[in-house]
């Protein structure tokens, strides 16, 4: 509701009495990334539409390239966000294992559930993001690499015109964490030389079964799915550090083996059940055993519920 004053000025209540205003636009920036370049902005802000927002946390972090509805107070000059959310945004999200095409003009994929080819057209001076820092336009990158790759694409058209001007690329790497040490702020990874370094400029998040923990908190020996910058290792400026973990294996035995899926076999306490799952193309087991029939022990599976890690004892159940 608003109310208009002898002025002629028009204000809403929560304007007059609370100095709190309205807005609309495009986040460009979260103060990890800006979608076509790097950030220039310091921590715990928000850029929309060229200004500059101080935010209380890093819940709007994810709306980067969406348009947004958002409400702001005023004080002092000093801009606070108060709320945000997604406006009719067309998004789509699409799992490596079905895209079969991809190149800097559309996207083709076939969802699991439908079993009909897609087709999605890219926007030329759009952007690409992997694993939540800007990579590059859209015109020059390398979108080949995406087919049957492991992890997730997200497209956004935020202006409905049809065609999609920011892409999310997350790519993920399965590994085992041998231990993690706070007091360095680094987490070993088994079989893995070079240590995960979380450093004042990197920013990190950890979902263990679908909930958030600190990544100090994870357990030798899980499982974890990470995805990782392309300057996380070896770069400089802000890092971004994503990790998946599961300590819930599935406990069964190998019972067929058709081409690229297994057949495991588990018991619900009365009965054997059988489910099929595909192999992942990042599979590994411990000792380099072989996935053949009749073995058994804890199979682990990746964000994309593909087969991706393999041991007959119980180590990796800690958590």
């Amino acid at each position: 509701d608003s109310i208009t004053f002898i002025d002629g000025k028009t204000k809403t209540f929560l304007e007059k009495y609370h100095n709190i205003y309205r807005g609309i636009g495009i986040l460009t920036d979260n103060s990890i990334t800006k979608i076509n370049g790097a950030t220039k902005i310091p921590k715990n802000h928000i850029e929309i539409n060229n200004q500059v927002y101080r935010v209380e946390n890093d819940e709007f972090n994810s709306l980067l390239g969406y348009e947004v509805e958002f409400y702001y107070k005023e004080s002092y000059g000093d801009l606070t966000i108060q709320y945000v959310f997604k406006r009719k945004n067309n998004e789509i999200s699409i799992w490596g294992n079905e895209i079969t095409h991809a190149d800097k003009h559309k996207i083709s994929y076939i969802p699991n559930a439908e079993g009909r080819t897609n087709t999605l057209s890219l926007k030329q001076n759009g952007n690409v993001i992997y694993n939540g820092i800007y990579s590059s336009k859209i015109i020059n990158y390398d979108f080949s690499k995406l087919v049957g790759f492991v992890g997730k694409v997200v497209l956004v058209d935020n202006d409905e015109d049809g065609m999609f001007e920011a892409v999310f690329v997350t790519e993920y790497k399965n590994y085992i964490v041998d231990k993690t040490v706070s007091t360095y702020d680094i987490i070993m990874l088994r079989d893995v030389k070079t240590p995960l370094i979380i450093d004042k400029d990197t920013y990190c998040t950890v979902q263990m079964d679908g909930k958030k923990i600190s990544p100090f908190e994870i357990q030798e020996d899980t499982f974890v799915s990470v995805a990782m910058s392309e300057n996380f290792l070896n770069g400089t400026g802000k890092k971004c550090l994503s990790i998946v973990g599961s300590s819930t294996p599935i406990k069964g035995v190998v019972s067929e083996i058709n081409g690229d899926s297994v057949i495991i076999t588990t018991q619900d306490g009365v009965n054997d059940v059988k489910n099929e799952y595909f192999v992942s193309k990042l599979f590994f087991a411990d000792d380099n055993v072989t996935l053949k029939p009749m073995a058994e022990g804890f199979f682990y599976l990746d964000v994309m519920g593909e087969l991706a890690y393999y041991t007959n004892n119980d180590g990796c159940t800690k958590s």
